[in-house]
């Protein structure tokens, strides 16, 4: 099936009585299929084909009506393959039904035909869900919003710095596994971040370690998150250092800047240069055990892995470890640099202790999150003129109450005051520009 969009110009007259070639692919959006170039070729007699079925419908009937099962078999009895008999049985019963709608909606949508209510063997369903119906919403969304959304573009506040060396490094020698037994690996630090601040409605970027020069300018990011960068050149651990100095939030978790480049140990305390940035050092580690944390996330256990970190003066403790023999040592920290501030959590856990930590660090770096507590998926960009537009939308069965700042409805034109509540039924959306 090479046929990618609709088109019906012309179809009848591409396969009918008086026209014995059987390519019903549209010229413009596709090549003719071998077998039907093969058919046409052998001439075959068109009275011969003209009473295929057991039913004896006269092929006219067929080709002008919307049955496509019937459509199939006379394709198939031409000597077209399967699917090419399939599709094309489905675009020419779509195509007819398409015809049958009002020329306002024809002129509007042109090539994309409605799908219409009784194709079910339910008549009196509504089919509010088909591919169809919702191409429709679709373009007339689209034909609507187009002014509102040219031009449109992220200006994310946050960033997760990733790394391909760190998760190579990092399969070699596992956070967790072997002789320490568990399961978390690279990638699975990276989603634990980036779940946390999705689930927050917070938007980021992705910063690709291994490709940033030294001296990068970072300043557009108001917090970096730095997910396990087990191997790191100095080159790349200077930058994020200046990047705090000159007034940046840094966030890292367990196992960064243990290693260069090559995944050779560095030779004092991890995390090597980073220890100024987080006021912190370490040379101890191990798994877990009937380990809870107290501070920030308190209650809550620590899982799968935990380093002993030694705070400097002056680092704030924010938890500790509630366990008998690791109470010294500090779970997660804060410490000043510069300008600028550098958090540190030496533990695994689960995301209530990552959102608990998370929420201060945004706020701590400045950044907004005015819908971290909606029932909701909000998603917000930029458009030309630096206005926000924001996307929210309700992914379940539910209708969701939600509370909006002042806006304007992109779709309606309604006008919302700050704090007003609108409620999105399931499986809807609301776009708005502030």
């Amino acid at each position: 099936m090479k046929n990618t969009e609709f088109d019906p110009i012309d179809l009848h007259s591409a396969y009918s009585q008086e026209n014995t070639s059987l390519d019903l692919s549209c010229e413009k959006c596709a090549e003719s299929d071998n077998s039907t170039s093969q058919f046409a070729e052998q001439g075959q007699d068109t009275e011969k084909r003209t009473s295929v079925l057991s039913d004896n419908v006269s092929r006219e009937t067929i080709l002008s009506g919307k049955n496509p099962r019937k459509m199939y078999k006379l394709f198939k009895k031409d000597g077209m393959g399967k699917l090419d008999s399939l599709y094309n049985a489905i675009y020419l019963s779509c195509h007819n039904r398409y015809n049958e709608t009002s020329s306002a909606k024809k002129d509007k949508y042109k090539n994309i035909p409605e799908h219409p209510k009784g194709w079910s063997q339910d008549k009196q369903k509504v089919h509010k869900n088909n591919v169809w119906s919702c191409a429709l919403k679709a373009l007339d969304g689209f034909a609507k919003l187009s002014g509102a959304l040219n031009g449109l573009h992220k200006e994310n506040k946050v960033a997760i710095l990733v790394s391909n060396i760190a998760l190579t490094s990092l399969k070699y020698f596992p956070i967790s596994g072997g002789m320490f037994g568990g399961n978390i690996d690279y990638n699975s630090v990276v989603r634990w971040m980036y779940q946390t601040l999705y689930h927050m409605n917070v938007g980021v970027d992705f910063i690709y370690a291994d490709s940033l020069p030294e001296g990068a300018d970072l300043s557009k990011y108001s917090l970096i998150c730095i997910p396990a960068l087990y191997a790191a050149p100095e080159s790349l651990l200077r930058t994020l250092l200046s990047y705090e100095e000159k007034g940046g939030t840094l966030l890292a978790t367990f196992k960064t800047a243990f290693a260069d480049e090559n995944i050779k140990v560095y030779h004092d305390e991890a995390p090597h240069i980073l220890s100024q940035a987080f006021g912190l050092s370490y040379s101890q580690f191990t798994v877990p055990e009937n380990v809870t944390l107290d501070g920030i996330g308190g209650g809550e256990a620590a899982i799968n892995w935990m380093e002993l970190l030694i705070p400097e003066n002056g680092t704030e403790v924010l938890s500790r470890y509630d366990h008998p023999y690791w109470k010294a040592y500090a779970a997660v920290t804060r410490a000043k640099y510069g300008n600028g501030q550098g958090y540190y959590i030496g533990c695994h856990a689960g995301e209530k202790v990552l959102a608990a930590l998370m929420t201060e660090v945004l706020k701590t770096a400045g950044v907004d999150t005015p819908f971290a507590g909606s029932p909701v998926t909000v998603r917000q960009s930029v458009d030309s003129e630096g206005r926000k537009v924001t996307f929210l939308l309700n992914y379940s069965m539910q209708p969701v109450d939600v509370t909006v700042p002042a806006s304007v409805n992109l779709l309606t034109d309604e006008q919302y005051p700050d704090g007003a509540g609108v409620t999105l039924p399931d499986w809807g959306y609301l776009i708005i520009r502030e």
